[in-house]
């Protein structure tokens, strides 16, 4: 019953988020409601499990969505910006890099955990992998949602300043 109880915060958050037409409000607001329910029922020491073929179908639905969104016309889009798509590619896996020394030497994660906490990939794409971590994923997905949420928050003042360095 608490499963069904989760899920039903998961959909009224992320209903909640559509609703105040925040980016992304969907995921963002069923992983808040469903993190509210979870830290409101701590004290009932709480086991819930999502049954590994429900992720399975979420993440083929989630694979559907992201794929639906291709156009052939991107191949050659590509081609003609590839320059600046790998050199920025290859900044950011070596900020991800960077970031997955610093949380295996604090000793936050092993190399592999690590890396995925914080690999460029974002957090739908990493939560498929991370599933599949065992123990380490729940601090997989948590260093994925705090620099989600960093890159949301900060978004519209990164961009105002842009637009201004740009002209």
């Amino acid at each position: 019953m608490q499963t069904i109880y989760m899920i039903f915060c998961g959909i009224a958050g992320g209903l909640f988020f559509l609703w105040l037409k925040i980016p992304g409000g969907a995921m963002i607001g069923s992983t808040v409601g469903t993190i509210s329910f979870l830290l409101l029922m701590q004290g009932a020491a709480l086991q819930i499990k999502i049954p590994p073929l429900l992720s399975q179908i979420t993440y083929i639905a989630l694979g559907i969505v992201i794929g639906s969104m291709f156009r052939p016309g991107l191949f050659a889009k590509f081609w003609s910006i590839w320059p600046a798509v790998i050199g920025s590619t290859l900044f950011i896996l070596g900020g991800g890099l960077v970031g997955a020394f610093i949380l295996s030497k604090f000793g936050v994660l092993g190399p592999t955990g690590a890396y995925l906490a914080s690999s460029p990939g974002g957090l739908s794409a990493v939560a498929g992998i991370a599933a599949e971590m065992g123990e380490d994923a729940p601090m997989i997905l948590m260093c994925q949602m705090v620099r989600l949420y960093a890159v949301l928050l900060t978004t519209p003042i990164i961009c105002k300043i842009l637009q201004h360095w740009l002209k």
